[in-house]
């Protein structure tokens, strides 16, 4: 086996092309040999190994060379046969009778070739075929794309449907991994963007009130953050197949800070543990459902199921984890800051009385005045009825 991909490359996973016909075809894949050659003699071998098509097992040039295979019939008569040895002369009569043929047709080769290079209506020669070298991994996306890169740097790949002359249309994993990472780099980023931007404006229509729209917001942002830098921590990559657990994640995620925030308020913000006694039991439930339901896929064979599984739960766990833990915590100080200015306030208003107080122990002299006054007068009237006059 070694010595079949040696000579005709991993062709067991060989990236397919579709050319405008056999003539494009034919210059397409010579393309793609010269590339390999060229790489191969400046030291920098490709991961492609070689092209295959269909004139590469039919001679194109028939038409140049029967002339010569004429003369070499007349002077390869049957009578010189008999100069030949016995072992020699059975091949001497192959050797005459293919003289003797006329130039085959396209058809007549063997339909071990010939269905390789067939399309669904029939026609021929279109198809051809790059072989990786036994060096890529064709399980590793890296070299997928590389290779699918590889060929559209000496190709010209066609966008449409349909090629035209010069253009190739490329039908092959390889492409197509490419076409998808691409897509996901360039329009991922944006859906998330819109999604999340989405997510708040449903907040805010449903709180209508800014403060509260952004505590719900910064948190699932916080939970979103811890998400990623998670995701970084472990080493998990993204690809276009566990990249929509971010959206999902944040169209969750938000819910469980919604139920909370939404059953404080309705307690009149006053009791934040009355809130998570009454709602905490059932976010976690639901939470909790989603975590199986997700984790189920970390037994799955398929690594792309896994990796989606365990970016899912990884999402909810740092979702609920901002929700129940350090929003909660939040209120909760928040409320505590609120009820210590209640009670100083109280206490501010208390302390007025006791001036009044003070100001009636000071009143008492103004009393004792008058009545020293009063007494004073009395006495002089006794004094003046003594004296006599």
């Amino acid at each position: 086996m070694k010595r079949v991909d040696a000579i005709l490359g991993n062709g067991t996973h060989s990236s397919l092309l579709i050319a405008l016909d056999r003539r494009e075809a034919d210059i397409g894949a010579r393309k793609i040999n010269d590339a390999v050659k060229k790489a191969k003699e400046a030291k920098r071998p490709l991961l492609l190994h070689s092209a295959r098509w269909l004139d590469q097992y039919f001679p194109t040039d028939q038409n140049e060379k029967y002339p010569i295979i004429r003369d070499i019939r007349r002077l390869f008569k049957p009578k010189y046969l008999s100069l030949l040895s016995r072992e020699q002369q059975p091949w001497g009569k192959i050797a005459l009778g293919a003289l003797d043929s006329k130039p085959f047709a396209l058809t007549e080769l063997p339909e071990m070739v010939l269905r390789f290079f067939r399309e669904k209506d029939g026609t021929l020669g279109r198809l051809f075929f790059v072989a990786a070298t036994d060096e890529a991994v064709l399980s590793n996306i890296q070299d997928l794309v590389r290779i699918g890169k590889e060929i559209s740097t000496n190709l010209k790949i066609a966008k449409g449907e349909e090629a035209q002359t010069g253009e190739y249309l490329f039908a092959s994993e390889s492409m197509i991994f490419t076409d998808i990472l691409a897509n996901v780099s360039t329009e991922g980023p944006l859906v998330t963007v819109i999604c999340f931007i989405a997510v708040g404006v449903l907040i805010l229509g449903g709180f209508r009130r800014i403060k509260e729209f952004l505590l719900v917001y910064v948190f699932l942002t916080l939970g979103m953050l811890a998400f990623i830098a998670t995701l970084y921590f472990f080493q998990i990559k993204l690809n276009f197949f566990n990249f929509i657990t971010i959206p999902i994640t944040i169209g969750i995620g938000v819910d469980y800070a919604i139920n909370i925030f939404y059953r404080y308020k309705v307690e009149n913000k006053t009791n934040i543990k009355s809130a998570i006694a009454s709602t905490g039991a059932v976010v976690f439930l639901c939470s909790w459902t989603t975590i199986i339901g997700y984790g189920s896929m970390l037994s799955a064979k398929n690594q792309a199921m896994v990796s989606f599984g365990a970016m899912a739960v990884i999402g909810e766990i740092c979702c609920l984890l901002f929700a129940m833990v350090f929003m909660t915590a939040y209120l909760g100080v928040r409320e505590d800051k609120r009820i210590f200015a209640e009670t100083s306030t109280s206490r501010i208003q208390v302390d007025p009385v006791v001036p009044e107080k003070r100001s009636s122990k000071k009143s008492a002299p103004a009393i004792s005045k008058s009545n020293a006054k009063n007494k004073s007068r009395s006495s002089n009237k006794k004094n003046v009825s003594k004296s006599g006059y």
